[in-house]
């Protein structure tokens, strides 16, 4: 059959009045030639006195059109996601869903709107054949389906996700730092369901068009009403607008695409031709293995006369991470020297097979690696590593080990057995090694083309000059030759230069003493504000942990150092400078008040006065609710200890997505890591400086006092475990100077955090996390060696390296462990002992620990030993610790130390009195299991 064609011709009056009902004229109607006008064809299926609006481009019931038109205005929201990604991981392979997301859009709407100009042109084609036979889709693609799925579930998932588990704060609010992001995630979920809902409105619609065979009755005019203008305009503008995004997008997606290979693909970095090679970079000529080895060495290092130390670090040679993207932690560059205590890398071809050998034959007395429990034999001609303190002539005690984390070409670690002296010149010297069958290994190309003066000049005349003479001096048993310029049995010799006492811990102490100096004359009263006081009910239950009355949160006002109110901020450096902070930020913290309290301040006769405000250190990446543990609130309500705890900023929940964005994305942004920890620490001394300024005038139990022995100051006791023990090596060498604690409880600690972490049961998950930006665990092993000379300024590594000043004393402090733990290891623990000069008592499980000497428990006379190290040994998870550096087996070691009854009367002696009592005594605190 022929389509009609309705044509509107222009009549008179006289003739209109002739086409009666009754067809009076008998013209033959029918028989009316049909019209030949231009175009005629765009107005077919039009109907007669159809209206501007009724052009089938302005048609809103046509399904086709409004897929089109949907799918262009999801594309911001989709933008909108992709853009939250890239920010929140640092990695375009993390957001490819997104890509192919948008791609499917615009190719949809392009695909629909270039068919809706064909249809206008040559007439319309079957409708229904264009409509997806899936039930959510209305059109010739599957993008309706796909927007169901992420608009309805996969984008309102990873909202909830992150706003719920990462941004929730403790008492229920959205963590202040995190509300930005929040309200942003809101929006994107908003739109996106909003858009969902008009797809789905317009599939029923449609749908029940089509079952009844209606017309739409409504229409929006939205481009203009002359056909040929309309067509014009799609054509000439909306398709080429589409095509040119389309493409780009493609582009785009082809990017996430090639991130995804290099980041996943099984390929080395060498099979990458865009990459530079070792040759292209700027390496040292003493180890060809990685670029950047050995590692610290003066080659990384610029003259500087402005800094204390001569030098600056310039950092060179780094591997590119994956994607090629370079590693440039400039921040580190402005340092003027290296790590006290990071691990000090080298690699030498043989080592690893003649440690192996001489492991297994106990009789071979040939010098080798000394490790850590050959601590005492590092500085003896047994040991065939040899750590210099150029400037003393002496030799450092150390230990050397194999790195068996890269089991092909594991490297050589060589760890100070504590923290080196600021600002002081060393070097690692490599002596009379052998191979697996006994034969001297041979110099490393590198060492033997500069003994040759092919190498650096500079770097050889401070050898002869410097090195070699120093050498001699303090290792004597090295040179069995007359030779003044050279020493034949070093086998490999690099030298370095630590860091500065100021540049390490200069922005520390300065935000520290701006904090101070801004809070010192508050009315705390008015930078305080409660937000929940919650009264848990938990005094008449019967359960023996079920011992806290009270809990209340509150919001702090701090002073603030950081650019921003952001956890991906950096500390401002002119604040730093003049002491004077960026702005005043808030901060939240909770308080507990145990029943025995509660009844005491409602005058009840089975209560307990206040006698100590205990603030409690979280573990890894978690929050201030870590205080609820049972063991804290029963022994709160039987010694009338009030608790509170603020988290630490930097290394807690609410930092996971810096922490994520750094160990996938980003590893400069370490940085951030690190400075929001320096303000974190400040924030809980302003916390320390409101519990002794005002706070127990401002909490009140129904409007009374909570009452103190003796209506003195309570003490203040810091009490940190895991994490809370490894950065309490910092916080409370910090807090001497200020006398706002009066004594520190760490349990399982340790230091440095960069040999912690490679020990830890929980490397391997960060190993699987690090290997997706690095190519190999050598590399691995370098940026931890990097990220530590940052880290030494918030932990026992960097703030008790000697020189220690007299003005910055560390406050009574006792460290407790478990031998067998498998996330802190007992050689991280006994560093940090070291660190601190503690000691240990009588009865320990373990007397002969290096460099940690015997001291007497509390007597008549003497508290006992400033610092104390109590070590509790469970005998099967002890005896299955690996020899190695290699990871342990898991076991609960870790968490039963905190719940042992003899340790906590230890605790309980110390924070009451002050005393150090030994609880060993009974039984060498010997356990058979954990």
């Amino acid at each position: 059959k022929k389509k009609a064609a309705y044509v509107k011709i222009p009549v008179t009056d006289d003739r209109e009045n002739n086409f009666s009902d009754d067809n009076e004229s008998g013209i033959e109607l029918a028989a009316l030639p049909e019209p030949q006008i231009p175009n005629a064809e765009l107005f077919q299926d039009e109907p007669p006195n159809a209206e501007p609006w009724e052009h089938p481009w302005n048609r809103w019931d046509n399904p086709v059109l409004l897929s089109a038109v949907i799918s262009l205005l999801s594309i911001p929201v989709i933008l909108s996601w992709i853009s939250f990604g890239i920010q929140f991981t640092g990695r375009l392979w993390a957001v490819w869903i997104g890509a192919v997301h948008l791609h499917w859009n615009l190719r949809s709407s392009h695909h629909q709107v270039k068919q809706q100009v064909q249809n206008s042109h040559d007439g319309p084609s079957n409708t229904r054949r264009n409509i997806c036979s899936c039930s959510c889709c209305w059109s010739p693609s599957i993008v309706p389906c796909a927007d169901v799925l992420l608009f309805g579930a996969g984008y309102p998932a990873i909202a909830w996700v992150l706003i719920e588990l990462l941004f929730r704060d403790v008492d229920g609010t959205i963590n202040l730092d995190w509300m930005a992001m929040t309200f942003r995630l809101r929006i994107m979920v908003a739109i996106g369901l909003a858009l969902l809902v008009l797809r789905l409105g317009v599939a029923v619609r449609s749908s029940w068009d089509r079952k009844f065979k209606r017309k739409a009755t409504f229409g929006i005019p939205f481009i203009p009403t002359d056909p040929s203008d309309a067509t014009q305009l799609v054509e000439r503008r909306l398709l080429s607008v589409l095509k040119y995004i389309n493409v780009t997008i493609l582009l785009f997606q082809l990017l996430c695409l090639l991130s995804l290979a290099s980041h996943f693909g099984p390929w080395p970095s060498s099979a990458i031709p865009f990459l530079p090679t070792a040759k292209d970079r700027d390496c040292d000529p003493l180890d060809t293995t990685l670029c950047a080895l050995p590692f610290p060495s003066f080659h990384h290092m610029t003259h500087d006369e402005s800094t204390a130390t001569g030098w600056r670090v310039d950092l060179k040679g780094l591997a590119p991470l994956r994607g090629g993207i370079p590693l440039h932690p400039q921040f580190l560059n402005r340092l003027d020297g290296f790590s006290t205590m990071a691990p000090i890398l080298f690699y030498m071809e043989g080592l690893k097979e003649a440690h192996e050998q001489q492991r297994n034959n106990e009789d071979n007395f040939q010098p080798r690696l000394q490790g850590p429990g050959h601590i005492t034999s590092s500085i003896t001609n047994q040991s065939i590593t040899l750590l210099l303190n150029a400037d003393d002539q002496t030799l450092v005690h150390h230990s050397a080990e194999i790195d068996f984390a890269d089991p092909e070409a594991p490297l050589v670690l060589v760890i100070p057995a504590q923290p080196l002296k600021h600002a002081t010149h060393y070097a690692v010297a490599v002596v009379n090694a052998v191979d697996e069958n006994g034969e001297k290994l041979p110099r490393t190309p590198g060492m033997q083309s500069l003994m040759q003066e092919q190498g650096v000049a500079s770097r050889l005349l401070r050898y002869n000059d410097v090195l070699f003479p120093s050498l001699r001096q303090a290792a004597p048993w090295v040179d069995d030759e007359d030779n003044d310029s050279d020493i034949a049995s070093v086998q490999l010799l690099f030298d370095f230069v630590t860091v500065s006492e100021e540049s390490q811990l200069g922005p520390v102490r300065a935000v520290r003493d701006g904090v101070l100096r801004a809070v010192q004359d508050w009315d705390w009263k008015d930078h305080v504000e409660l937000v929940a006081e919650i009264n848990e009910n938990e005094c008449h239950l019967a359960s023996s942990f079920a011992k806290v009355a009270r809990t209340f949160h509150i919001n702090l006002d701090v002073p603030s150092f950081l650019q921003s109110r952001s956890r991906y901020s950096f500390l401002d450096d002119e604040a730093v400078q003049s002491g004077v902070p960026v702005s005043i930020g808030k901060a939240k913290a909770m308080f507990r008040v145990p029943c025995s309290v509660e009844s005491a301040a409602l005058g009840r006769e089975d209560g307990k006065q206040i006698r100590t405000i205990m603030e409690y250190g979280h573990g890894l990446f978690y929050n201030r609710n870590e205080v609820k543990d049972g063991f804290l609130s029963q022994m709160a309500h039987d010694n009338g200890y009030l608790l509170m705890a603020m988290d630490w900023r930097g290394m807690s929940l609410f930092d996971l997505p810096v922490v994520i964005k750094t160990l996938i994305g980003n590893p400069n942004q370490f940085q951030s890591v690190r400075d929001n920890l320096i303000q974190g620490y400040a924030e809980k001394l302003a916390l320390q400086h409101f519990a002794r300024n005002g706070m127990l005038d401002w909490l009140t139990i129904d409007g009374t006092k909570l009452p103190t022995v003796e209506d003195k100051q309570p003490i203040s006791v810091f009490y940190g475990i895991s994490q809370g023990g490894i950065l309490g090596g910092g916080y409370l060498p910090l807090s001497g100077k200020t006398a706002l604690i009066d004594r520190g409880i760490l349990g399982s600690p340790g230091t440095p955090f960069a040999s912690i972490l490679t020990r830890s049961l929980q490397f391997a998950a960060y190993d699987l996390l690090l290997l997706l930006n690095l190519y190999s665990n050598q590399e691995i092993r370098l940026l931890l060696s990097l990220v530590q000379m940052a880290w030494d300024s918030v932990e026992a590594s960097g703030l008790m390296a000697s020189p220690i000043r007299i003005e910055e004393p560390l406050p009574n402090t006792l460290l407790q462990a478990g031998l067998g733990d498998v996330i802190v290891s007992t050689l991280s623990t006994e560093a940090m002992a070291r660190s601190m000069n503690s000691s240990v008592l009588p009865n320990n499980p373990r007397t002969g620990i290096f460099g940690v000497p015997v001291g007497n428990p509390a007597n008549m006379t003497s508290p006992g030993p400033k610092v104390t190290l109590t070590e509790v040994q469970y005998e099967y998870e002890y005896s299955r610790l690996p020899e190695d550096n290699t990871l342990p087996l898991e076991n609960n070691v870790h968490f039963c130390v905190r719940w042992d009854s003899a340790l906590r009367e230890q605790v309980v002696e110390f924070v009451n009195t002050g005393r150090i009592i030994d609880p060993c005594v009974a039984d060498q605190c010997m356990r058979s299991t954990c």
